[in-house]
């Protein structure tokens, strides 16, 4: 995950989404008052497996299978 390649301001509130280098649509979108603080949250969250629940199942499935990188945020 440290590969990861992020596309716009990261120190703001906004709206973000998550894909990897392959598709055209995203895994998941979401939104946050600091969005340095989800990517942080996210890579943690990642690492860890803690999303193999819920709405983002998705995106743990994905970057299980992408050996732990996923390669795009868009801001």
């Amino acid at each position: 995950m440290e590969n990861i390649k992020v596309a716009g301001n990261i120190y703001c509130a906004g709206v973000y989404g998550i894909r990897t280098k392959e598709m055209k649509d995203y895994l998941y979108i979401g939104s946050a008052i600091e969005i340095n603080d989800a990517l942080s949250r996210h890579k943690h969250n990642l690492k860890n497996n803690k999303y193999n629940k819920g709405n983002k199942k998705v995106l743990q499935d994905k970057f299980d299978d992408y050996n732990q990188s996923l390669s795009k945020l868009d801001f």
